[in-house]
């Protein structure tokens, strides 16, 4: 484990954005059945455009969840083992 605090964080702040958006896109899939089946909403979106967004974010928050050492491997370079 390093002792780089700033790494963690960032690990953690890139699966907060993930679950984020995979929440968000939860909403859009719910908002799209609502469309979809003919139910009036207050915002002007049509369903397949609601499919797009909730199929977008939610594909984006379960990569960010699922690879986010891989980011904060891209980010931070590889992990160095310090000698003892």
């Amino acid at each position: 484990m390093s002792s780089n605090p700033h790494r963690h964080a960032f690990g953690v702040v890139v699966r907060v954005i993930g679950l984020l958006a995979l929440l968000y896109g939860l909403y859009s899939a719910w908002y799209a059945g609502i469309r979809w089946f003919g139910l009036t909403t207050r915002y002007n979106l049509p369903a397949n455009s609601a499919i797009l967004f909730a199929s977008f974010y939610s594909g984006m928050g379960l990569v960010l969840l699922r690879c986010a050492n891989w980011v904060v491997r891209f980010a931070y370079g590889p992990e160095l083992d310090k000698p003892d």
